[in-house]
């Protein structure tokens, strides 16, 4: 027979609510309207940057804290419309941040051909490198070379 306070206790449980425990939520979520124009890049809202270009365009190429524009963001998560967006409006693709990455280095890094072949066309040295001594094109140089078969 089973023992009524281990009954009990199956059906009043002791966990503490994060009220309780004092965790109560002290800040607010991230929304589109607080985050930055380099968050914004990011994550491909086009019309919210628009909007913060619109009140103060020196935010085109303005670096954050690692050096990375706008446009190094939206490289870097492969966001090729903000990437197509942002050239419009005059981003610089040559900027280097910190550690020497670029807008091209990092679409490289990610894999982002399509990327990789807008930031081309604009007369961007693709012999820079970064703070490890790498270019852009380092990393696929030592991928296999397909073998071409001749059609007959």
């Amino acid at each position: 027979m089973e023992n009524s306070s281990d009954e009990s206790a199956l059906h009043h449980s002791t966990t503490l609510t994060n009220k309780q425990r004092g965790n109560e939520l002290t800040v607010r979520p991230a929304t589109l309207d607080n985050l930055s124009i380099h968050q914004l890049a990011a994550h491909g809202e086009i019309s919210k940057v628009n909007t913060q270009l619109a009140s103060d365009s020196a935010l085109l190429n303005s670096q954050d804290e690692r050096g990375f524009t706008p446009l190094m963001w939206a490289a870097a998560f492969g966001e090729i419309e903000m990437v197509h967006f942002l050239i419009e409006k005059g981003a610089d693709p040559k900027t280097f941040a910190r550690e020497r990455e670029s807008a091209l280095s990092l679409a490289s890094a990610g894999g982002y051909v399509d990327i990789v072949d807008i930031l081309l066309k604009h007369d961007i040295d693709v012999d820079s490198y970064d703070w490890v001594q790498e270019t852009p094109g380092a990393p696929t140089d030592t991928l296999p070379v397909e073998q071409k078969t001749e059609v007959r």
